[in-house]
């Protein structure tokens, strides 16, 4: 079993670290494709890596097929860990800030504020859809790694579960009559 999941992580890695510009396990009319992705931190933009509790930034580059005008697009990342578990899905469909069009080649960032996964390493799809028809989608398009940082503010790092969030706890002490 362990042979087998390093054989899939180094797959994965070697996959996700050829240029997106050659890649051509992908899917899609081909109308407009991924080119880049860049991952960094509000700090440190080009980084090439995410920190816990930092805002963080992902930027996407694409062009369009002969440099025409696409409209009407929608851009999504599938955050994952290695053994594919879902973990984040960051679509500009969802918060209304799809693009209206792009002529020719342009670029797309997606802002993450207080990123909440715990450090270690995540695979990141993406995927192009114009009017609502798939474009370009590439599996493991890219490797972040997520560093260690203070989610919480308060000099604790806990590793528990890879996700984090904001949270208090309220305490009514009452004494017994």
């Amino acid at each position: 079993h362990d042979v087998v999941q390093t054989y899939l992580e180094n797959f994965q890695i070697v996959s996700a670290q050829r240029n997106l510009r050659e890649r051509q396990d992908r899917d899609g009319d081909g109308v407009i494709r991924v080119t880049s992705l860049c991952f960094g931190t509000s700090n440190n933009p080009q980084s090439g890596f995410w920190m816990t509790g930092q805002d963080s930034i992902v930027d996407i580059g694409y062009e369009c097929c002969g440099g025409r005008t696409c409209r009407n697009i929608e851009i999504a990342l599938g955050i994952r860990k290695f053994d594919q578990t879902r973990l984040l899905y960051l679509g500009s469909k969802v918060v209304r800030q799809d693009l209206e069009y792009v002529t020719g080649a342009g670029s797309s960032s997606c802002a993450i504020r207080r990123l909440p996964l715990e450090p270690g390493r995540y695979l990141v799809n993406v995927e192009l859809k114009q009017n609502g028809i798939i474009a370009d989608h590439v599996e493991s398009a890219g490797v972040v790694d997520v560093a260690d940082g203070d989610y919480y503010g308060t000099g604790v790092v806990w590793p528990y579960s890879g996700f984090l969030c904001d949270y208090s706890w309220s305490h009514d002490s009452r004494s017994a009559d």
